[in-house]
C-alpha cells in the first residue's frame, strides 16, 4: 500500500511538473507575439496606395529626366553635325600624293599613289609599285559616276567596268559619290534618320539608318571632327556580307580646314581587306596635276559590263 501511494505521488509530480513547464514555456511566446503585433504596423489599403503612388512618382521623374537627357543630347548632336557639315571645304578640284599599305589574304603590299579629283565628276589614280626593285607605274585608274577603267601598264591591257564592279570587289555597296566622300572625310550627315546616340564627355557616337546602310559615326566634340565611320548593310546577303570601318586620325589644317592625314579602311567579311592611307600632299582648287589619257597602243582590251569610254 505504501509503495502504491509513493508511486501515485510520483506520477502526480511528473504530470504537474510537465504541465507547469508547458505553461511557463508558452506564456512568454504569447507575450512576444502580442508585442510583435503592437510594434509591427499592419498594412492597409491606404498605406499600400501611398507606397504605390510614391513608386509611380519616382518612375515618372526618372522617365522625365531621361527624356530631357535625350532632348539635350539630340540638340547637342544636331548642333555639332551642323558645324561639321558647314566646316567641310568647298572645293572643285583636289590633287594629292598618298602612300597606301594594303593588307589582304595574299599579304601586304605598299604603293605610292597620285590622285586628282574633279568634284562629283571624275577621279584619276596613278599607282606606283616596286617592280623588280624599280619603282614604276603599275596601273592607272579612272573612276567616273557610271564606270571605271583600269589601265594595266605591266600587262599592257585596259579593263572597262561598270561602277557596280567596285561593290563586287569590296563586298560593300559603294558608288562614286560615297567613295569620294569617304576618301575626303566629307560625309554629309542627316540626323533625321537618327536611331540612337551615346553622349560622352569628349566624343559623341550616333547611329543612323540610311536606305541601304546602318551608319555608325563618332565625333570628337572639342575639335568638331568626324573620327570614325562604320557602314553596315541593313540586310546582309552573300553578295555584300561585309562591314566597312574607317578611322580618321592625324588631322592637319589645309586652307583653314581640318583634314585627316591618316586614314584606316577595314572591310570585314569572308575576305577581309585593310588599307592604311597616308596623305603626303593635299592641294585643293588647283589645276589637276595627275590626269592622263587612255593609251591607244595597248595590245589587249578587256571589256567587262557597261562602261563609258569617254574620259572627259
Amino acid at each position: 500500500m505504501y509503495n502504491k501511494c509513493i508511486k501515485n505521488y510520483f506520477y502526480f509530480f511528473v504530470i504537474f511538473g510537465f504541465t507547469f513547464s508547458i505553461f511557463f514555456a508558452c506564456k512568454p511566446t504569447r507575450k512576444m507575439q502580442s508585442i510583435d503585433r503592437i510594434l509591427t504596423p499592419q498594412p492597409n489599403s491606404d498605406s499600400l496606395n501611398i507606397i504605390q503612388k510614391k513608386i509611380e512618382d519616382s518612375l515618372r521623374k526618372i522617365q522625365l529626366l531621361n527624356e530631357q537627357y535625350i532632348k539635350d543630347s539630340l540638340k547637342k548632336v544636331d548642333s555639332l553635325i551642323k558645324e561639321i557639315n558647314d566646316s567641310y571645304l568647298v572645293f572643285n578640284t583636289l590633287n594629292a600624293k598618298m602612300k597606301i599599305e594594303l593588307n589582304n589574304a595574299d599579304g601586304s603590299q605598299n604603293y605610292a599613289v597620285n590622285l586628282s579629283i574633279i568634284k562629283d565628276s571624275i577621279m584619276f589614280f596613278t599607282i606606283r609599285a616596286n617592280i623588280l626593285g624599280i619603282s614604276a607605274v603599275g596601273a592607272q585608274i579612272i573612276v567616273k559616276q557610271d564606270s571605271f577603267i583600269v589601265i594595266n601598264k605591266v600587262a599592257k591591257k585596259i579593263e572597262y567596268y561598270s561602277i557596280q564592279h567596285i561593290s563586287n570587289i569590296t563586298k560593300m555597296e559603294l558608288d562614286f559619290n560615297l567613295l569620294q566622300d569617304l576618301l575626303l572625310a566629307h560625309l554629309k550627315i542627316d540626323t533625321s534618320n537618327l536611331v540612337s546616340l551615346n553622349d560622352k564627355k569628349e566624343n559623341i557616337s550616333c547611329n543612323l539608318k540610311l536606305s541601304s546602310f546602318n551608319l555608325l559615326l563618332s565625333f570628337l566634340i572639342n575639335k568638331k571632327l568626324l573620327t570614325d565611320i562604320r557602314l553596315e548593310k541593313n540586310n546582309p546577303n552573300e553578295n555584300y556580307p561585309g562591314t566597312l570601318s574607317i578611322n580618321y586620325t592625324d588631322f592637319i589644317k589645309v586652307q583653314n580646314h581640318y583634314f585627316p592625314q591618316k586614314q584606316l579602311f577595314y572591310i570585314s567579311g569572308q575576305n577581309s581587306i585593310s588599307a592604311t592611307i597616308e596623305y603626303k600632299e593635299i592641294l585643293f582648287n588647283q589645276p589637276i596635276k595627275y590626269s592622263f589619257d587612255i593609251p591607244k597602243n595597248t595590245k589587249n582590251i578587256h571589256k567587262n559590263s557597261k562602261f563609258n569610254r569617254n574620259v572627259n
